[in-house]
């Protein structure tokens, strides 16, 4: 029996809820990686402090959700994240208008 090997996964583009509304696109390797940014205080803090129509984006009372971004959502990301700028660093795409 041959060895396992790992299969490289193509990342994939994935919208973060809260509630119903998409807030945020990025682009992870799995729905479990997608999910843990979840747990990082500077998103967490990052969310609370951004605006839209006057409102926070999240309460910090709100459930928060990842899935697969639909469609429109990976395109918006496309269009907006541009090319990776090498850096690591997680691209996010608001998917609302900010203040």
């Amino acid at each position: 029996m041959p060895p396992s090997r790992r299969i490289a996964r193509r990342p994939v583009v994935y919208t973060i809820l809260s509630g119903d509304r998409p807030l945020v696109a990025f682009l992870g390797s799995s729905q479990k990686e997608a999910h843990e940014l979840l747990r990082e205080d500077w998103f967490l803090k990052e969310l609370s402090s951004k605006r839209s129509g006057g409102e926070p984006l999240w309460d910090g009372k709100a459930r928060l959700t990842t899935r697969s971004a639909l469609p429109d959502e990976q395109q918006q990301f496309e269009i907006s994240a541009g090319a990776d700028d090498g850096s690591g660093d997680v691209a996010l795409v608001y998917l609302v208008d900010l203040d």
